[in-house]
């Protein structure tokens, strides 16, 4: 070891002991070099700056892998190489062959080391106590590598250093060797797999059994999960030694197969975690329902309670409207008459799927207006009601003041003129007996009449006996003029006190040579309605207007 740490300081006086004895020895011998102006073109093993052409020729000797050097200024290059194909020109450098100038070195001086000859490719060195010491300079030969390994691309055999074994598949161990002091490589402590470790075990999976050792590369091993997971995975070995990843989490529950039913049919039989299947109903039943595998590899309960009866779709009616079109069990659908009808009636959709007795008898004609506006009839021109449970007839209805009113007319014409002796008759589109229903089943009922008169007394010379008034439903002769008091011989204004002569019980009682009038409405309903007006004086003239009779409310 002392001697190693002053190789350094003892070679540099070595070599300038040397570079003495070979300027003397072999002046002019160098001369003799074959291949001056020429360089080898391959790359040197070996690279020595700032030396002239006697150490460069020195460097090789000491080599015994140095077959050639090549001096170019003050570089020297040392090569393995000895082919004179490799040499191309190059003015100013020089070439030589070991073998051509082995002869101009003598031995003594070369190899002597105190008193031992030092043996090509080592130096003689001084140690610390001042003996003597050959020292190799590289380690010519390298020893055999493991098997599927190889060496670098660049070989270096120097002493100290370091080659990096290669290996394409697994490497284990050291893959350095190292150059020593004895010129001796170290022993390699190193293998190149061309195979796997043993197969990679675990606790969730069991690999091929018909392939446990298996461990070439390319091998494909194949894992199955251990019940009660399933799933399975492969591996192969890789071309550099190792396995590939083992992935454990592929493996996973499955539940058995699906419950089955005689109610259901189910969508699928797949078993697979977080699957859900959806069974429905078996005809004529409706309904369904989903069960799901869960991570524990159990279904969730099957629901079969689900499955209910449901009728088709619910008949329809030209002459009725529904309120839905639910056909579930226990559905009850309301159906409604259509205007002018009035009237409704259910349905229910019973536990058999069918749907119970649809009445449509059950529609009607309101008794009058009012019956069938309050049920959300509109004003129309016309409208049918039924005042008999036999008949149906066409009014007329209208709104004043919140309240609506059934109008039943007739043929008599505004202002129809009166002379002499007249008497006319009002015609209705309606029989009497029709027009007395409405009557009796309305809350009220009224008819307006309007006297133009001019010298036409209703009351003459103070009688009692009027000579223009009405004829009643029954066709009586009414004692009261319109407006008046049944009974009472009077006209609307005498009721009042409002006629132009309070004296009078009549505006045209005045008998002025002026056209009065008198005007009013027979509220009285066991009066209505009017069917005839009689006017019954001579060489006069008078207008009577009578409107149509109205009846408002229901009783």
């Amino acid at each position: 070891m002392d001697g190693i740490l002053v190789v350094s300081v003892l070679m540099t006086i070595l070599h300038s002991r040397v570079q003495a004895t070979l300027n003397d020895t072999i002046e002019f011998s160098f001369t003799s070099l074959t291949h001056r102006n020429e360089r080898c073109i391959s790359d040197p093993f070996k690279i020595v700056e700032n030396v002239g052409v006697l150490h460069c020729a020195k460097y090789c000797l000491q080599r015994s892998m140095c077959q050639s050097f090549g001096q170019e200024g003050d570089v020297c290059s040392l090569f393995e190489n000895h082919s004179v194909t490799d040499l191309e020109t190059n003015i100013g450098s020089l070439f030589s062959f070991k073998s051509h100038f082995e002869h101009f070195f003598p031995q003594n001086e070369m190899y002597v080391c105190g008193n031992v000859t030092c043996p090509i490719g080592t130096i003689c060195i001084q140690t610390i106590n001042h003996n003597t010491a050959c020292v190799f300079t590289e380690c010519p030969n390298i020893p055999e590598v493991p098997r599927n390994s190889y060496l670098p691309a660049i070989v270096t055999r120097e002493v100290g250093k370091t080659l990096l074994l290669q290996c394409d598949f697994r490497p284990v161990g050291n893959a350095s060797i190292t150059c020593q002091a004895d010129g001796n490589w170290t022993t390699p402590n190193f293998n190149c797999f061309d195979e796997c470790v043993a197969q990679p075990t675990s606790n969730s999976m069991t690999n091929d059994p018909m392939n446990t050792n298996a461990t070439a590369i390319g091998t494909i091993v194949t894992y199955t999960c251990n019940p009660p997971k399933f799933g399975n995975t492969s591996i192969i070995c890789l071309g550099n030694g190792t396995w590939s990843q083992l992935d454990e989490d592929v493996c996973y529950y499955e539940c058995v197969s699906p419950p089955t039913s005689t109610s259901m049919t189910q969508n699928t039989n797949s078993t697979s975690v977080g699957t859900e299947i959806t069974y429905t109903c078996n005809l004529p039943k409706f309904g369904n329902t989903s069960i799901i595998c869960l991570e524990n590899g159990t279904w969730s309960q099957l629901d079969e309670d689900v499955c209910y009866y449901e009728c088709v779709s619910p008949p329809t009616s030209t002459s009725m409207t529904q309120n839905t079109n639910s056909s579930s069990v226990g559905t009850e659908i309301t159906y409604t008459c259509n205007l002018p009808k009035l009237g409704n009636t259910s349905i229910i959709c019973l536990e058999n799927g069918t749907w119970s007795q649809l009445d449509e008898d059950v529609c009607y004609y309101g008794k009058n207006c009012f019956d069938t506006m309050s049920l959300g009839g509109n004003i129309t021109s016309y409208i049918t009601i039924a005042p008999c449970s036999n008949s149906q007839v066409e009014v007329t209805c209208k709104e004043e003041g919140g309240l609506t009113y059934t109008i039943i007319p007739h043929d008599l014409q505004p202002d129809t003129i009166l002379n002499t002796t007249t008497e006319v008759t009002l015609v209705y589109n309606i029989t009497q007996n029709t027009i007395e229903s409405i009557i009796s089943q309305s809350r009220t009922c009224r008819q307006y009449v309007k006297y133009r008169c001019f010298n036409s007394s209703i009351h003459v010379n103070g009688e009692d006996q009027p000579t223009a008034t009405f004829y009643t439903g029954g066709n009586k002769r009414a004692d009261y003029f319109p407006g008046g008091t049944p009974s009472g011989n009077n006209c609307a204004c005498g009721v009042n006190g409002t006629c132009n002569d309070t004296s009078l019980a009549c505006n045209c009682n005045s008998n002025d040579e002026i056209w009065r009038i008198d005007d009013g409405y027979v509220t009285s309903k066991g009066d209505l309605p009017i069917t005839k007006f009689e006017f019954n004086l001579v060489d006069k003239i008078s207008y009577v207007t009578i409107d149509s009779l109205e009846c408002e409310g229901s009783v």
